[in-house]
């Protein structure tokens, strides 16, 4: 027995302990705790489990010369680099590793097919709520409801209709790319009408035909788009890059040294920590009632009756803790329920009604 445990320690004890006090898992749990959201498991098998933040410098660090370009700093998420991978090899026709013009052009039409599927589908769902009486058409009535809907204000609707009378599933599709305009404006509390797009370099919405794109992507000008040139497709995914490239690089000279790199994964940590550890005193002051910021025996029977856990071992738990948990101490618990000691409790037929 005493073999097997050692055994079971030198596999498992140590790989789970690294993970667990490796600086990246703390923004993953504070994030989840505090919001309640679970981040995709791709995502969190690329992040925590393969490497720490100085291996994913030197990854990412390919001239091995301990400075990140743009370009570099692009290959920096495992899950999105291996999708646009898989994209890349479907679209490369002839398997030569670059995309020439046919192929793009091909690919970029497919793409457009099916975002107009998908309006579409989505704008036929739309038809057929508002269409009450179920005549495939929108009268003068669904037609404010639908505007009303997306916060325009409809009161233009009667002169819109004054030739048609109503509107037909294609004339509903065409009239769907055109709002908010001048007749039907956003409402008042969407702050009157609505602004001329601003397509500068903060906006990445711009209209682009396929050969400009071709050419924006193309930044050698050979007539081909490989792997690296192909990651700039999506502007916006671009130019959230940017931004965080930007505050990666404090001292703005368009490189990310191993230093800053190390600063800016420290902050994000730190950050996250506060807004934990933020979350927990708000826990323990919701249950402290005596104020002294330490949950007693009561207080903590309180808490696990709230949450619907078993608060039998509360006395073995707080044996050796003089009685009672400061926040840190009730922070690093809160992490571990339900357990063994405090399980969960089932719910009894009234109280699942």
């Amino acid at each position: 027995m005493h073999r097997i445990f050692w055994i079971c320690y030198f596999c498992f004890g140590f790989s789970l302990s690294s993970v667990f006090t490796s600086p990246s898992i703390l923004p993953i749990i504070a994030h989840q705790k505090f919001t309640g959201e679970s981040l995709p498991s791709c995502s969190i098998s690329s992040f925590i489990y393969n490497e720490t933040v100085d291996e994913r410098f030197f990854r990412l660090d390919r001239s091995r010369r301990y400075r990140l370009s743009f370009s570099d700093f692009l290959f920096a998420d495992q899950c999105a680099i291996k999708n646009r991978r898989e994209n890349f090899n479907k679209i490369d026709i002839n398997f030569d590793g670059f995309l020439d013009k046919r192929e793009f052009d091909i690919w970029a039409r497919k793409l457009d097919f099916d975002k107009r599927k998908e309006k579409l589908d989505e704008n036929r769902k739309l038809f057929e709520f508002f269409d009450k009486d179920s005549n495939s058409k929108l009268d003068e009535r669904e037609l404010r409801k639908y505007i009303r809907f997306l916060r325009c204000n409809p009161t233009n609707v009667k002169y819109f209709l004054r030739d048609k009378e109503y509107l037909d599933f294609k004339s509903f599709d065409a009239f769907t790319y055109t709002l908010p305009n001048a007749l039907f404006p956003l409402g008042r509390r969407n702050r009157t009408t609505p602004k001329k797009p601003d397509f500068g370099e903060g906006n990445c919405q711009k209209p682009e035909t396929h050969f400009s794109e071709f050419l924006r992507i193309d930044s050698d000008r050979n007539k081909k788009i490989d792997f690296e040139e192909f990651l700039r497709f999506e502007r916006c995914a671009i130019l959230r890059h940017k931004r965080k490239f930007s505050k990666m690089d404090f001292n703005g000279d368009g490189n990310i040294s191993l230093h800053e790199f190390r600063r800016f994964y420290s902050d994000r940590d730190h950050f996250w920590k506060r807004v934990y550890d933020m979350r927990m005193n708000g826990v323990v002051h919701k249950y402290d009632k005596n104020g002294d910021m330490k949950l007693n025996r009561n207080e903590l029977k309180n808490y696990l009756s709230d949450k619907n856990l078993d608060d039998r071992n509360i006395d073995f738990f707080l044996r050796g803790k003089n009685h009672h948990l400061n926040s840190k101490q009730f922070a690093d618990w809160e992490e571990t329920l339900p357990n063994s000691l405090f399980p969960l409790l089932l719910l009894k037929p009234k109280q699942l009604l």
